[in-house]
């Protein structure tokens, strides 16, 4: 049994030693990227053919201190054996077997011999099985990225955005308060208080709206806009259109309030904001997945441009798309603030 491992043993860096020797073979999976950046950063510079001359003085000059105390092993094993010969009268002697000793001796000196590029033998098996493995590495990870379907985003669920509630409660109160200040208004049918008439939404300061008068533009409060000019646009102007559509239903919700003689139904106004609110998400929802989905789309152009760099682009391509889920969450969650009224 121990033969037959030995055997194998020798002919498997025999078959390493053809492969190093660049004998021509068709192609297989080992077939190694001229673009892998692991070859062009780690391996390239200790063996490559542009193999840096400062690295190979330093394992040069290793592998002759490696050489040196191999030799005084060698000369030891030659010396011995010569003794163990004419002690028991069998070649090598009882201790060494006269089969392997010689092999060993030989494959272990020629495997720290050092060669051209400043590596000996074993080196350059080593940096070859590294190869090998790199290249079995960027082949799979290319198969991966051929292979792979395109991300359809239907896996993607929207966070919990908070604050659209209250957004919806504080833009219904600003009208309620619009509503109640131009009833009160309208009872000076002399102009003598000189109060102002009609209350407006304008736009105080950037991205910060308000009902108001002139007098008193923040009298009953308002909102404020982020600025959607940065992140993720998609996300952005579904934004602005569900906050458009929520302030034309609040102000009809509000509108109820006019007619003194009726009583607000609570349950009805509060089911009314759950389905503006409801509209709303739904609109960003929507935005949302359609963003994962051409964020993915891109991740998955770049990975496959990038898979002739090899499997290190790996890492990189799933960090990308955490990074796309928190761009699109983020942008998700940036909701206008309402302002409450003075």
């Amino acid at each position: 049994m121990r033969v037959l491992q030995r055997l194998l043993l020798v002919g498997w860096l025999l078959a390493l030693m053809i492969s190093v020797s660049g004998v021509a073979v068709a192609a297989t999976p080992f077939d190694l990227p001229s673009s892998d950046q692991s070859v062009t950063k780690m391996v390239a510079p200790f063996a490559g053919d542009n193999a840096s001359r400062q690295i190979a003085t330093l394992f040069g000059g290793l592998n002759a201190a490696i050489l040196f105390l191999g030799s005084l092993v060698a000369c030891y094993g030659i010396l011995s054996s010569i003794a163990q010969t004419a002690h028991d009268g069998e070649m090598l002697g009882r201790r060494f077997s006269s089969l392997w000793v010689p092999i060993r001796v030989a494959i272990g000196l020629a495997a720290i011999m050092p060669h051209g590029n400043g590596l000996c033998g074993a080196q350059m098996v080593v940096n070859h099985v590294a190869q090998m493995g790199i290249s079995a590495g960027a082949n799979i990870w290319s198969q991966y990225v051929a292979n792979a379907s395109p991300d359809d985003g239907d896996d993607y669920v929207i966070p919990d955005i908070s604050g659209m509630r209250n957004l919806a409660l504080g833009i219904y109160m600003s009208n309620v308060c619009k509503i109640g200040y131009e009833r009160y208004a309208a009872t000076d049918t002399t102009g003598e208080t000189g109060i102002e008439k009609e209350m407006k939404l304008t736009e105080i300061l950037p991205g910060q709206y308000a009902y108001g008068t002139l007098e008193s533009p923040t009298e009953c409060g308002g909102f404020v806009i982020p600025d959607y000019s940065t992140g993720e646009s998609r996300i952005g102007t579904a934004h602005q259109q569900a906050l458009n559509i929520l302030i034309l239903r609040m102000a009809m919700l509000a509108a109820q309030t006019e007619d003194v003689a009726n009583r607000v139904d609570k349950a009805a106004t509060d089911l009314a904001i759950t389905s503006a609110v409801d509209e709303y998400k739904k609109t960003i929802s929507e935005a949302a997945h359609l963003a994962y989905r051409n964020e993915s789309g891109q991740r998955r152009q770049i990975a496959m441009s990038a898979s002739s760099d090899g499997w290190m682009m790996a890492g990189a391509y799933f960090a990308s798309a955490g990074r796309s889920v928190a761009t699109v969450n983020s942008a998700a969650s940036n909701l206008p603030k309402s302002v409450p009224p003075a």
